[in-house]
């Protein structure tokens, strides 16, 4: 039999029978065998083309149940296989007849009437040089192009999987050529560096980097090119198309294209913020390194929460060495004092778990105590367990004993305080008591401070008897930041009216605003009453001095003057010698001069002013006398508009006697060319300048009488004396004062 393995099947099959109808009786067990574990379709004819067998893949493919193909003709099943000839059965097998191998494809009939669509391939079986059947091997073509179907549409899901994993995957793709060009690059990576992947595609990758870290990327690359099938690791920069820079973790590989090409394959990790952690926590230990605080890490898994961390400062705050607190419990720095009262907030704290702040007192390593303030926070592992407790460690002896010295001041001005006699206060701006001590209290006739403060709670500028004494005192603190030797009245709770003189200051904010005000408070009543007494006991005697020396040694020189004259007179006509009359002359004229500076003392000694006279008109006369008596200077006198003309009774002589003792002292002192008094009134003030073009002198050094009884006299009005003047720059004496001063 020839043929090959098809035809010794077929033999094994046709050898047994030649009857049709028993063809597959004969079918021995081994060939049998061999057909059923075939996965194709095959069937075994005899030669004139009935299936003599059919293995169990062509029954199902063609529909028919086990052993229901036999003695079916093959033309029936598969239209193509032969066609109509001349015979008995009407048909003929073209393999049967050409007796070799044949191919085709065509129509088969299933057994439930449906065609479909098949490939077969039919080889004959011959003996004896005869046709005796053939082995046809089917292929169902409508199950194959399905499969070949399902087989392209997987393949292009798979690759629609692929470029979307491979597009949207969180990790930038890059694939390289030899030269480093990009030659394709996944949506998410060029999306991370600001670009559209096109606009990637044929650039040289170097360019993304940044430019200190290219030549590092480039000799990397190169090692990966040398080194094939080793994966090549690297932590570099890149730059993105906004400039911004994002640290990336690359691993690279070359592999071979299925052209021969070797390429690049480039995996990227964005790993800026790990970076960013890493730089992060290096300065955060480089912080605790370099932090003025002592700072100790201690094991809370360990027994005895032992120190396993501790950094310079701790060594130089302690004086004990990391080494030498490693291992121990920090307790060793409370030395003996281990029952601190706040040392069981420490242990709860350490028993709860949370944080705590206590004081405690420590020692050193050389036994020297000081005061540590610990701040103690645990540190907790992602399941919540506390795996070790910080402690921060502050020296704070210095601040502690300036705690104490505070304190002690604090005490000390508290007894002072309580203890003066004199009375201080602090006041809110409108002039509300808000704090002050017994003697003030006792000043305003009150029992205590709290009941002088709860009194004075409803009233404004309570602590004087007159509105305008408060106001003078409101704008003297503006203008000048604080008010010395204020004099006024108050009204004690009595009703009694009490002089006193107040030394205060504006209390502000950091932003400057006013906040109140706070000061002393003396009585000054029977001090004052002594003072007028004694000034009554000056003017009386003045005006006794003005009548001796006008009744006595001002007469007694007049009469001396008139009998040298007469005597003068005598000798002229004796014929005395030219130069004895000459130097009686002189003599009268000297006497005479000292006959004027009499009679101008008498009558400024004598001057006072009508109690309802014009001060300006005082004044005016006053400045006009000056003038005369000052031979080779000018006096000029200006009077602004708005100055009060009407300054009555003691006021008024006391401003009078400040101006006239200013032109004394120009007249006699100064050697001025021009001298000037101006009065001026601005925002309830008066103002009176003396100034003069003179010689000047040092402030400084003027200790008269003069200048003493004008500061005395400007005291009494409630207002302020400044003298200005320089060597050589003449001399300005300045008098102001409020309005309200100057009222009787």
């Amino acid at each position: 039999m020839t043929g090959g393995a098809g035809s010794t099947v077929a033999g094994a099959v046709m050898g047994g029978s030649r009857e049709r109808g028993a063809a597959s009786a004969g079918l021995s067990g081994h060939a049998r065998a061999l057909l059923e574990s075939r996965e194709d379709a095959v069937l075994c004819l005899d030669r004139e083309g009935c299936c003599a067998f059919a293995n169990a893949p062509a029954e199902e493919m063609l529909g028919y149940g086990s052993g229901g193909l036999a003695g079916v003709g093959a033309c029936y099943l598969v239209r193509g296989f032969g066609h109509s000839s001349v015979g008995e059965n009407g048909a003929a097998l073209v393999p049967l007849r050409s007796g070799r191998k044949h191919h085709g494809t065509g129509e088969a009939l299933r057994g439930d009437g449906r065609r479909i669509a098949v490939e077969w391939s039919s080889v004959p079986v011959v003996e004896d040089g005869e046709v005796e059947g053939a082995v046809v091997t089917l292929v169902d073509l409508d199950s194959r192009r399905s499969a070949e179907r399902s087989a392209e549409e997987r393949l292009r899901e798979s690759e629609e999987r692929y470029r979307a994993l491979y597009d949207n995957n969180p990790s930038m793709y890059f694939t390289l050529d030899e030269r480093g060009t990009v030659l394709s690059v996944n949506r998410y990576g060029a999306g991370r560096l600001g670009y559209a992947a096109e606009e990637l595609v044929g650039t040289p990758v170097l360019d993304v980097f940044h430019e200190e870290d290219r030549e590092e990327a480039a000799r990397c690359l190169g090692a990966c090119l040398r080194e094939p099938g080793w994966v090549s690791r690297w932590e570099l920069r890149k730059v993105r198309r906004d400039g911004s820079v994002l640290w990336v973790e690359e691993a690279a590989r070359r592999v071979w294209q299925p052209g021969g090409e070797p390429v690049v394959l480039v995996v990227c990790e964005d790993i800026t913020h790990r970076r960013r952690n890493e730089e992060a926590l290096h300065l955060s230990q480089l912080a605790i390194s370099a932090s003025s605080n002592g700072i100790i890490i201690c094991d809370a898994g360990s027994k005895d929460l032992p120190i396993v961390y501790a950094n310079e400062s701790f060594e130089r705050i302690t004086g004990y060495t990391a080494g030498e607190a490693l291992g121990r419990n920090c307790r060793f720095l409370q030395g003996e004092e281990t029952q601190q009262p706040v040392l069981e907030d420490v242990r709860a704290a350490l028993r709860e778990g949370r944080d705590c702040k206590v004081v405690l007192r420590n020692y050193r390593k050389d036994g020297t105590p000081f005061w540590n303030e610990l701040y103690l926070s645990p540190v907790r592992d992602g399941s919540g367990r506390v795996t070790n407790f910080i402690g921060v460690q502050n020296d704070i002896t210095e601040r502690k004993n300036a705690e104490e010295s505070l304190r002690e001041a604090e005490e000390t001005y508290r007894s002072i305080f309580e203890n003066s006699a004199e009375g201080i206060f602090q006041s809110t701006p409108e002039g509300r008591v808000v704090r002050a001590n017994p003697a003030l209290a006792r000043l305003f006739g009150f029992e205590s401070p709290r009941q002088l403060i709860s009194i004075s709670s409803n009233r404004e500028g309570q602590l004087y008897a007159a509105p305008e004494h408060w106001e003078e005192f409101v704008r003297r603190v503006e203008r000048d930041g604080d008010a010395a030797s204020i004099e006024s009245e108050i009204r004690r709770r009595d009703g009694g009216v009490r002089r006193v003189s107040v030394r205060a200051r504006a209390l502000r904010d950091e932003g400057g605003e006013l906040r109140g005000y706070e000061g002393i408070i003396r009585d000054v009543t029977e001090k004052r009453r002594g003072e007028a007494a004694l000034r009554e006991i000056r003017e009386t005697e003045r005006r006794r001095i003005a009548r001796d020396l006008h009744d006595g040694a001002l007469q007694d020189l007049i009469y001396t003057m008139h009998a040298m004259e007469v005597t003068k007179i005598k000798c002229e006509r004796s014929g005395l010698p030219a130069e004895l009359s000459a130097e009686l002359e002189e003599e009268i004229e000297s006497l005479q001069s000292s006959l004027y500076g009499l009679r101008d003392a008498v009558h400024n000694l004598r001057q006072e002013p009508p109690a309802e006279s014009c001060f300006v008109r005082l004044l005016e006369s006053m400045v006009e006398l000056e003038r005369q008596r000052f031979s080779g200077a000018a006096v000029e006198l200006a009077v602004e508009e708005g100055f009060p003309h009407k300054v009555t009774g003691k006021p008024g002589t006391e401003l009078l006697r400040i101006v006239q003792e200013a032109l004394v002292n120009a007249r006699r002192h100064s050697g001025a060319q021009h001298v000037r008094v101006a009065l001026t009134s601005e925002a309830e003030e008066v103002r009176v300048e003396v100034a003069d073009d003179g010689r000047g002198f040092e402030p400084a050094l003027a200790r008269g009488i003069g200048l003493c009884a004008m500061r005395e006299r400007a005291s009494n009005l409630y207002g302020r004396l400044d003298v200005h003047s320089e060597p050589g720059q003449g001399t300005r004496v300045e008098f102001r004062a409020s309005a309200g001063g100057l009222r009787e």
